[in-house]
């Protein structure tokens, strides 16, 4: 017992050390399998020959190709505000009323000029002289001079005006001529459809009456074949002839009968035999050898009369089917003759349309062209009188203007001269009287320009457009030349820009077409402007300006993709496969290491350059051999010296 006890034991140390050397065996014929379940798995791929057009993205906002200012030319006080940025306004609408009443400060101006005259007169009285006439003249001649530059300054209108006109009868003169050598042309068309020449209508027309006439053509030559058929079967029926069937008939009969009879005849002379005997019966026999050759003889004329009555019923029945196919015949010949009418007289039809048709253009363009020699008429007489309104040429005009002013500041310096010697004798001081002189002509030029700037309460956009600032504030007082507000004018079109590096800008030109991004409010598109210098760092960067049209409004923010021209690399890999970090940018490379458990693959760092990318892929320079394969994901963090398996490990 005890014996097997210490048996029992052995068997199972022996077991267990069994068992541990199987379980080592295992984990060492399969610790690289095991060991590849732990590591990161990775994608690799090895870089190619391929092409690259690398893309410029950027993203702006939508402005207007152009803008204007709305200014103001004198001092006023803001009332109320019309409008709000983003408005759209349209040509003659409200911007901004006023608070201060321009009719205050226009009676302002007036007292202030009526003061320092009377003082200035008073100066003048004191001299004791009267210069009424002499300014009297001065201010004939400023008339005049104002009249003569108001004259010159209109002379481009008049000019337009006479140019408008004789533009004007010219472009009447030329539609007439044009009307005139139409309607010739369509009399010629009529002329000719008089004559039955249809060959100058129009392919709609030429078609319809070909279409027509070969149908005619068509009918025509059917008929001509039936009428061909027609007269063969009536010489065909004439050559059977009339057969009396009736009488072949009768001749048939008879000798039917005769047989018939004969065969009666035979019969008896049968039974008669029958009873003879010695001489009366060699006679029967001998009767009966006549009888039947005589039946013979019948039965031939039978078969004969039998043979000329199917002959005549033959030829009446060839006859009767030419009758009927002539019958047949003649329906269809009345049929293409009914057809042939009808078409015809489609064509006729057809030929008066058309006649009526061009002779009721005729008649149109007769009309049209009565009332452009009407026109003519009239237009030349108001080019006659615009030639008549221009008051002269520019040099001429020039010219006067020039003496008006001479005389003018004659008039003005041989009066300032009369003056000053004048209150030298009266006691008064020149300069004095010439200051006053002075301070009444800017009194006066202040209220001749407020009289000619009065805009009355309000200002009206001059243009339409969308609002894009407003610097004017209610109740502020504008100083002249002051920027109110700007309008964009968006029937100009649209514009975005954004800027790039100047290396970025070297590889796009202008006029190149550029991708809308991630735009699902309508249909867009791009296209390069213009491209400038970046006035944020003019020296680093360039600022690209496209041209925007499409489903677009002021203020949407887009984003844009220009790519340039393509080119080819030896070197390109996915751009996931680029890494960076502070040393550069840098890929991992799969290297793979023989162990007596197999092939081992380690994470190499290996530094690049990118050359050109279009976002999915990159061309790369760097130390990359040929056969070498690059990481481009991995299940995990890795770095190099990282152990990898690869994914389809």
């Amino acid at each position: 017992m005890e014996q097997e006890r210490k048996n029992k034991r052995k068997d199972r140390i022996k077991n267990a050390a069994i068992i541990f050397l199987i379980v080592m065996l295992v984990l060492t014929l399969f610790s690289n399998t095991i060991l590849n379940f732990s590591l990161p798995q990775v994608a690799v791929v090895m870089p190619g020959y391929a092409s690259i057009s690398e893309q410029i993205r950027g993203s702006g906002t939508i402005e207007a190709a152009a803008t204007t200012d709305v200014k103001i030319n004198e001092a006023r006080t803001i009332g109320a505000i019309m409008v709000s940025v983003g408005d759209t306004v349209t040509e003659g609408q409200t911007l901004f009323t006023f608070s201060d009443d321009n009719e205050s400060r226009l009676e302002e101006l007036q007292v202030a000029y009526d003061k320092v005259k009377n003082e200035y007169d008073k100066m003048l009285l004191g001299t004791g002289k009267d210069y009424s006439l002499d300014e009297l003249e001065i201010k004939k001649l400023e008339d005049q001079l104002a009249e003569q530059k108001e004259a010159l300054s209109d002379l481009p209108r008049f000019g337009a005006a006479y140019e408008a006109a004789k533009e004007a009868r010219e472009t009447a003169e030329e539609t007439q001529a044009k009307l005139e050598r139409d309607k010739t042309d369509i009399d010629g068309i009529i002329t000719d459809l008089a004559g039955g020449n249809y060959d100058f209508l129009d392919e709609n027309y030429s078609k319809q009456i070909e279409e027509i006439q070969n149908k005619i053509d068509t009918l025509t030559q059917s008929k001509a074949d039936s009428d061909e058929r027609v007269a063969d079967l009536e010489s065909k029926i004439a050559e059977t002839g009339d057969v009396d069937l009736s009488s072949y008939r009768q001749a048939l009969d008879a000798a039917i009968q005769a047989v018939y009879d004969k065969q009666d005849e035979i019969t008896q002379a049968l039974l008669e035999s029958e009873n003879a005997d010695g001489t009366a019966a060699i006679t029967a026999g001998d009767r009966l050898i006549q009888l039947y050759a005589e039946l013979a003889d019948l039965q031939a004329k039978q078969t004969i009369a039998e043979g000329a009555y199917n002959a005549a019923s033959s030829k009446i029945s060839t006859a009767t089917g030419y009758k009927n196919r002539l019958t047949s015949e003649n329906g269809y010949r009345k049929n293409l003759a009914r057809q042939i009418e009808s078409e015809n007289k489609k064509l006729s039809d057809l030929r008066i349309k058309i006649n009526r048709e061009y002779r009721a253009k005729s008649k149109d363009l007769a009309d049209k062209i009565a009332e452009l020699k009407k026109s003519v008429t009239d237009l030349t007489s108001a080019e006659t009188e615009a030639k008549e309104d221009i008051p002269g040429t520019e040099s001429e005009m020039s010219v006067k203007v020039r003496d008006l002013e001479y005389q003018v500041e004659t008039a003005k310096l041989t009066l300032a001269a009369k003056q000053e010697t004048d209150a030298a004798a009266a006691g008064q001081s020149a300069v004095d009287l010439k200051a006053k002189k002075d301070e009444v002509d800017r009194a006066k030029a202040k209220l001749d320009e407020a009289t000619e700037s009065k805009t009355g309460g309000e200002i009206k956009a001059t243009t339409a457009g969308v609002i894009t600032t407003i610097s004017a504030v209610s109740g502020q007082t504008t100083s002249a030349g002051d920027t109110l507000c700007s309008i964009a004018l968006v029937d100009n079109g649209y514009q975005l820009k954004f800027s790039v590096s100047n290396d970025q800008a070297r590889r796009v030109a202008i006029g190149v077409s550029a991708e809308v991004m991630y735009y699902w409010y309508g249909d867009a598109s791009a296209k390069l402007a213009k491209i400038t210098n970046d006035p944020s760092d003019p020296s680093n960067k360039k600022l690209l300006t496209f041209t925007i049209t499409g489903d677009v409004s002021l203020g949407n923010s887009l984003q844009l993709s220009v790519g340039e021209r393509s080119a080819d690399y030896s070197s390109v890999i996915p751009s996931s496969a680029i890494r960076e970090d502070n040393n550069g940018k840098f890929v991992l490379a799969c290297v793979s290491k023989n162990t007596p458990f197999g092939s081992r693959y380690t994470a190499e760092r290996i530094p690049v350059n990118v050359v050109a990318t279009n976002g999915q892929s990159s061309a790369i320079d760097g130390s990359i051999e040929n056969g070498v394969w690059v990481i481009t994901t991995s299940t995990k963090p890795i770095a190099a010296g990282t152990q990898v398996r690869l994914q389809n490990s």
